[in-house]
């Protein structure tokens, strides 16, 4: 299927798809029609500011059919899905051990959850009961991966990398195939944004929140 088709059948489907980079993992910024002040400065923290405003604006303003199609037409391109819009989570797992005893201990949810093969791990696709923002993964004390949520996204199928590896849906296990489930938070999963030791630290001072006067 050709890739417009594809971007075009995703936002059909409830998810917003982002043009990337041909070949990277790196957001098309220019094919949505803004400036890639990134590539000026050569700076990571500005590279990373403009993705997570861009994919946080979308989130909460999605594109047009038009859009899309306007984004996706040169045709060489990977495709990427932001993070955050109906509450979409996704699990980056940085490798398959950590995505066994995740789907191990969570059978009932990871085996009718999109999920996506990456180049070193795997993809989970739920929706948060609360919205959620790009985080770190951690399993107890180690981390994990990445949950991209709110101000991030994930390279999505049938996208292929220059330096080796592709992304591929699990045989019936696409967003096309069975849709994200809701999950209560990450904890209710056995996972955190942040370390163990941290979460118990800052419960003690009573940090993470704030009061709204």
């Amino acid at each position: 299927m050709p890739v417009v088709e594809t971007a075009g059948a995703l936002l059909e489907a409830g998810f917003v798809p982002l043009p990337l980079l041909h070949g990277k993992k790196h957001i098309d910024v220019e094919a949505t029609g803004r400036k890639a002040h990134h590539f000026h400065t050569r700076s990571k923290q500005m590279k990373n500011l403009v993705f997570a405003s861009l994919t946080t604006s979308l989130a909460d303003f999605p594109p047009s059919k038009e859009e899309v199609e306007r984004w996706f037409q040169s045709g060489k391109c990977n495709i990427g899905l932001i993070g955050g819009f109906g509450n979409l989570a996704v699990l980056d797992f940085d490798d398959m051990r950590s995505y066994e005893r995740f789907s191990a201990q969570n059978q009932a949810l990871a085996s009718v959850s999109p999920t996506t093969q990456t180049p070193d791990g795997m993809h989970v696709y739920v929706r948060s009961k609360h919205p959620m923002i790009s985080s770190s993964l951690y399993c107890g004390m180690k981390r994990i991966g990445h949950v991209k949520a709110l101000g991030g996204y994930v390279v999505c199928p049938p996208s292929v990398l220059n330096a080796g590896g592709r992304y591929a849906w699990m045989p019936g296990r696409s967003v096309f195939d069975c849709q994200p489930q809701v999950v209560p938070d990450l904890a209710a999963l056995g996972l955190s944004t942040v370390s163990l030791v941290k979460r118990l630290y800052d419960d003690a001072l009573g940090r993470g929140g704030f009061v709204d006067r």
